[in-house]
């Protein structure tokens, strides 16, 4: 097997990972939408000595599956969409000398500056999170909130404007979460 992907890999443990790393000519791996994979999927992957290309797109995944991609052997091509990395995780990727081709997206809590931080021979596309993305971290993950809520005080008009249609529009047991992030929000505007 050279090629491994899922998507809406929901059926995935992190532990199933350790077997589909042990294929000797693994070389790329597509983890699409993936809620139950996290950190630990990571640590069996970058044990796959021919992987070169990774797409990582799990909610639990995050800094830590930097830290562990920065001693992946052969590793060339990297695409990011998790939710909970930050700029002080995708830093680790400078450490992974074979790391040509990074693509980051929808990714809360990474910005510019952290994209600016990387080696300049590494080529990055990067597309910044929107706002709803945020909304959506926010209901997913209570310990990202507060920073989710930061981030999105960065976004200004735009993020409010999409917290009071959703405030308009969400089930009647979120609208009062929604009512705590939108006075939070105002709060970091003023």
């Amino acid at each position: 097997m050279t090629t491994f992907g899922t998507h809406r890999g929901n059926t995935f443990t992190d532990a199933a990972f350790e077997y589909v790393a042990q294929a000797p000519a693994l070389e790329s791996v597509t983890m699409g939408y993936a809620r139950t994979m996290g950190d630990a999927a990571t640590a069996h992957l970058v044990r796959a000595p021919a992987l070169r290309h990774l797409h990582l797109a799990g909610w639990r995944m995050g800094d830590r599956s930097c830290e562990l991609l920065a001693n992946a052997p052969a590793l060339t091509q990297l695409r990011l969409s998790t939710r909970r990395l930050s700029n002080a995780g995708l830093a680790h990727l400078n450490q992974c000398q074979g790391l040509k081709q990074l693509k980051v997206d929808d990714c809360p809590f990474v910005t510019e500056d952290g994209i600016g931080h990387l080696r300049h021979d590494i080529d990055v596309d990067y597309s910044p999170a929107t706002p709803r993305q945020m909304i959506e971290t926010l209901l997913d993950d209570e310990l990202a909130r507060d920073r989710a809520v930061s981030a999105l005080a960065r976004q200004g008009e735009a993020a409010r404007d999409d917290l009071m249609t959703f405030a308009r529009i969400a089930p009647e047991s979120l609208r009062p979460t929604f009512q705590d992030l939108l006075s939070r929000l105002n709060h970091g505007l003023d």
